[in-house]
């Protein structure tokens, strides 16, 4: 028994034990701290500049640089799909290929584009439809490149007019005929609006969704169901929307703000809040109040809330 317990110590069984070294304490690597957050000022002065990015995305111009680009097509450049057009009702093409102008044109596009048109008793006064990922080459060194999806409705009820569009992926034009365009600034878009204009004057719009990329402090700017109507079509607090616009800032803060006017058509809103104002929050916790300029969100008429 006493061989057998010789034979079962750790000196019998393992030879002698190695000292094992203890791993260090985890250290963290070093980190530039975040800067301080934007200011009350500063994030009320975004607000203003964010809308009318938005609203200066014209989806009439995606449209006509199209056209401009088509007209470096040929007969054999790109090869459409006739089938697709007369089932579908639209135009697709998809390939690479360099036409008779000397433009190279690369990728795939499926689009209509309607205007001054009667449908099912409705006028289109303008409607297009773009999805795909393509790019067009001049010869003059000029490019487009459209990537994504966009809808445009621009309807004539009689009584009322109705817009409708859809924009999402990046749309550039590199060179000068639309250099002064929001096609030329490369921004990441993800928009949906609505708008109505009625005979009498009432005005409703509203949005959701929000554009990337932009320059300067706020890189971001997302709205969540912004919904603005006037006095006209029934608002009791028409100074300022219902909804939140959310803004980020490069060190990837966002910042919240929650605005206190109708939710949806009809909805109450307690008068003491109807101030134009709105709450700022920052991961939840409360930062302040700020009460930016809405002319962008105001101004817009019968014209529709792009102008040409």
């Amino acid at each position: 028994m006493l061989l057998w317990l010789l034979a079962c110590t750790p000196e019998a069984g393992l030879g002698k034990l190695e000292e094992q070294a203890m791993p260090a304490p985890y250290e963290s690597p070093d980190r530039e701290p975040l800067p301080d957050p934007l200011t009350i000022q500063e994030i009320e002065d975004a607000i203003p500049m964010a809308m009318e990015t938005i609203f200066a995305a014209k989806p009439h111009m995606l449209f006509y640089a199209q056209a401009d680009m088509q007209s470096e097509e040929d007969e054999a450049c790109p090869i459409y799909d006739d089938y697709y057009q007369e089932y579908y009702g639209r135009y697709f093409w998809e390939g690479d290929c360099t036409s008779t102008t000397g433009s190279r044109i690369n990728g795939w596009s499926d689009y209509l584009r309607l205007i001054d048109t009667v449908y099912n008793g409705v006028q289109l006064d303008d409607y297009g439809i773009f999805t795909g990922d393509a790019t067009y080459q001049r010869p003059d060194g000029q490019s487009y490149y459209m990537a994504g999806g966009a809808l445009l409705n621009d309807l004539d009820y009689g009584s009322y007019h109705y817009w409708r569009a859809y924009l999402t992926g990046s749309y550039i034009w590199d060179g000068a005929d639309w250099g002064d365009t929001w096609l030329s600034q490369g921004l990441d878009y993800y928009v949906n609006i609505d708008a109505y204009y009625y005979d009498y004057g009432a005005r409703r719009l509203w949005m959701d969704g929000g554009v990337g990329g932009l320059p300067g402090l706020i890189n971001t700017i997302d709205m969540v169901d912004v919904l603005w109507y006037d006095e006209f079509y029934g608002a009791t607090c028409w100074q300022e929307p219902g909804g939140k616009i959310a803004l980020r800032d490069d060190a990837g803060r966002w910042y919240e703000v929650v605005f206190h006017g109708h939710t949806e058509d009809g909805a109450g809103v307690f008068p003491p809040l109807c101030d134009g104002c709105g709450d700022v929050y920052i991961d939840g916790n409360p930062y302040g109040t700020v009460c930016p300029d809405f002319t962008a969100l105001f101004s817009w008429g019968a014209e529709g809330p792009w102008t040409e």
